[in-house]
């Protein structure tokens, strides 16, 4: 049934993001009246975490992980600046509080901005493409 899904989804691929373009330009205010939304309840879930996770544990962890992705190996992209470009994922979602997320060094990895979008709210064992446990 997946299968089918994703064949029709390659077959069709032009006509679905044509459609989705055309889609939020015709509900712009809804669509992001609705990422606003999204974003509040992310930050007031992210608000109550326990834990607390410093600066200097990012770069702890940053020179742990040596400067790549904890799901894909890939080196982070460096900026001009010096600086390196990556996402602080929470290897238990924030969005699903019945497992406890937390906001400390245990229970966060560093990862490239298309792991972490790709991986969205799973746990790492119900991502096939990083199923890597900590």
């Amino acid at each position: 049934m997946l299968a089918d899904a994703v064949l029709y989804y390659n077959a069709h691929h032009e006509e679905i993001v044509n459609w989705q373009k055309q889609y939020v330009q015709s509900h712009r205010e809804q669509y992001r009246a609705h990422q606003r939304l999204s974003q509040m309840k992310r930050h007031v879930r992210k608000r109550n975490l326990e834990g607390t996770l410093t600066v200097q544990h990012i770069q702890t962890k940053l020179k742990a992980q040596k400067y790549a992705c904890y799901y894909c190996f890939r080196k982070f992209e460096r900026r001009q600046d010096g600086t390196y470009v990556y996402h602080l994922d929470h290897t238990f979602p924030v969005s699903r509080p019945e497992l406890a997320p937390r906001h400390d060094v245990n229970h966060t990895v560093l990862a490239c901005p298309s792991c972490n979008q790709r991986k969205s709210d799973r746990l790492p064992h119900e991502w096939p493409e990083g199923g890597r446990l900590l």
